[in-house]
C-alpha cells in the first residue's frame, strides 16, 4: 500500500525569527544573554554581559525584515548601526558594538537606569524652565547625531532617558538613517492627499517600521514622513517641537491626531496656538516651537543648533529676571532686619563662577580632545565617566557653598567661627578640583 508523502510547507520568516530568539545563557557575539528587558516596534532588548570587558550592556536585536529587499535593508541597518557606534556624546546612549545573529542585526548599547522622559514628566508638575532644560540636553544629543550625518526619525519622550544623576540621554536609534547636507525633504505647504487618513491607519503611538514604508510614530512625525520623502535634520526638529509642546502645554499641538490629519482637515498652520490654561510659558518659546512645527521643512529653523539657541536664551532671560527680583528682595530684607546692608555677608550669591574659571566649555573641549588623541578603544567611555564625575563634584560644591552661606546668613544656624571653617573647607575642595582638572 502506498501513501502520498505529506506536503512540507517552507518555514515562514516568523518561524525563523521565533527559532532565533535567544534565551538566558545564549551568546550574541561575545555577549552572554541574561534576560529580556524590553520589546518595541523594532525588536527585542536584552540585558547581557560583556565577557571580555566584564560589564553589563543592553542588546537590541532588530526584527528581521521580509521581501525582496530584505538583504539590502539588513545591510543598510548594519551600516548605520556601525555609524552610530562611532558617535560618542554625553546626551546619547552609547553604542558599543554591532553585528548579525541568525540573519538579524543586533546593537550592543550602554545599559542605563532611569526614567523615560515621558515618565519623568508625568511624575509631578514641573516649572517650564526645568522642562526646557531637560529638552535642551536631549536636543544636544540630536545635534550630535546630525553632525555624524544621521537622522533619528523617531524622537519622542519615550525615547529619552533621564538618569538618576540628572543626565539626559536619547536612545532607540532603530529608525536612524543617513542624510546628506544637500538632501532636503521636499514638500509643499499643503501637498497631501485630500480627505482624512484611512480608518485602518495605525495608532498614533505605534511605530511604523515596514521596509520602504513610512517610518516613525505618527503622533510625532513630520508631514514629509507620511509622504515617504527623505528625512533630514529638520524632520527630527519637527518631532522635537511636538514633544516639547506636549510637555509644556499638556497636549500635542494639533487638534487632529497628527500633523497629516491636521493638514488634511484644511486647518491653517497660522491658527496653531498654545492652550490658554494659565501656564506661564513665554511667547518667545511658543513662537520658536511654532516655527519648528512648520509643515514645509524649509520654513523651520535652519538647524537644531539654531532652535536650541533660541530656547536657551529664553530660559536665561527668565532666570536673570528671577535672580534680580530675588536679589532686590534679599537686600530689602537685610536692611530691614539687621541694618547689615553693606556688610561683606549681605546675601548669598551663586558661586558657580568660582568653578567655571577652570571648568567651562573650553576646558571640556580641550580635555575631550586630549582623551581622544590617545586613540585608546576605551577613551570615549572613560572620558564620559570622567566628565560626569567632574560635573557632579562641581555641582555639589556650588550647592554646598550656597547651603553654608544660607545656614549662616539666612537661617542663623551657625556661628561666625563655624561658618569660616566651612568656607575654608570648601575652598580646599575647590582647589583640589582645579588641580584635578589641570
Amino acid at each position: 500500500m502506498e501513501f502520498d508523502e505529506p506536503q512540507r510547507t517552507p518555514p515562514s520568516s516568523a518561524d525563523v525569527a521565533a527559532a532565533a530568539v535567544p534565551v538566558e545563557g545564549d551568546f550574541i557575539g561575545r555577549y552572554r544573554i541574561r534576560e529580556r528587558i524590553g520589546e518595541g516596534g523594532m525588536g527585542l532588548v536584552y540585558a547581557a554581559e560583556d565577557r571580555e570587558l566584564g560589564r553589563l550592556v543592553a542588546i537590541k536585536l532588530l526584527r528581521p525584515v521580509e521581501g525582496a529587499e530584505a538583504d539590502v535593508h539588513r545591510r543598510r541597518l548594519l551600516r548605520e548601526a556601525q555609524a552610530l557606534a562611532r558617535v560618542s556624546h554625553r546626551n546619547l546612549v552609547m553604542v558599543f558594538d554591532v553585528g548579525t545573529h541568525e540573519g538579524q542585526v543586533w546593537i550592543a548599547m550602554e545599559r542605563v537606569i532611569g526614567d523615560t522622559l515621558e515618565d519623568w514628566l508625568a511624575a509631578k508638575p514641573r516649572p517650564w524652565t526645568e522642562v526646557v532644560d531637560v529638552f535642551l540636553e536631549a536636543g544636544r544629543g540630536l545635534v550630535a547625531v546630525h553632525e555624524a550625518g544621521l537622522v533619528h526619525r523617531d524622537f519622542k519622550p519615550s525615547n529619552v532617558i533621564v538618569r538618576g544623576d540628572g543626565t539626559v540621554q536619547v536612545l532607540d536609534f532603530g529608525l536612524a538613517r543617513w542624510h546628506h547636507g544637500d538632501e532636503e525633504a521636499r514638500t509643499t505647504r499643503h501637498g497631501y492627499p485630500s480627505g482624512s487618513p484611512s480608518a485602518s491607519a495605525p495608532s498614533d503611538e505605534t511605530p511604523l517600521t515596514g521596509v520602504g514604508a513610512v517610518l516613525g510614530t505618527p503622533a510625532y512625525m513630520a508631514p514629509e514622513q507620511f509622504e515617504g520623502f527623505p528625512a533630514n535634520a529638520r524632520t527630527d526638529q519637527f518631532s522635537f517641537c511636538v514633544s516639547l509642546w506636549e510637555a509644556l502645554f499638556g497636549a500635542r499641538p494639533f487638534a487632529s491626531s497628527n500633523a497629516r490629519a491636521w493638514l488634511a482637515s484644511g486647518s491653517e498652520w497660522r491658527n496653531l496656538r498654545a492652550p490658554s490654561d494659565g501656564r506661564s510659558v513665554p511667547r518667545a518659546v511658543e513662537a520658536a516651537l511654532i516655527r519648528g512645527l512648520a509643515p514645509d521643512p524649509n520654513d523651520r529653523w535652519p538647524s537644531m543648533h539654531a532652535l536650541l539657541a533660541v530656547l536657551r536664551r529664553s530660559t536665561r532671560s527668565r532666570r536673570r529676571a528671577l535672580w534680580a527680583t530675588t536679589l532686590l528682595g534679599t537686600m530689602a530684607a537685610s536692611a530691614a532686619i539687621g541694618g547689615v546692608l553693606g556688610s561683606p555677608r549681605t546675601g548669598c550669591v551663586d558661586a558657580s563662577d568660582r568653578i567655571t574659571r577652570f571648568w567651562n566649555e573650553q576646558h571640556r573641549r580641550e580635555l575631550r580632545a586630549a582623551f581622544e588623541a590617545t586613540s585608546s578603544p576605551i577613551a570615549a567611555s572613560t572620558w564620559d565617566r570622567v566628565e560626569r564625575a567632574i560635573d557632579t563634584y562641581a555641582n555639589d560644591w556650588v550647592a554646598g557653598h550656597r547651603d553654608a552661606c544660607e545656614s549662616h546668613v539666612v537661617r542663623r544656624e551657625e556661628s561666625d567661627t563655624r561658618f569660616d571653617a566651612r568656607m575654608r573647607c570648601l575652598e580646599g575642595r575647590r582647589r583640589a578640583l582645579r588641580a584635578f582638572v589641570e
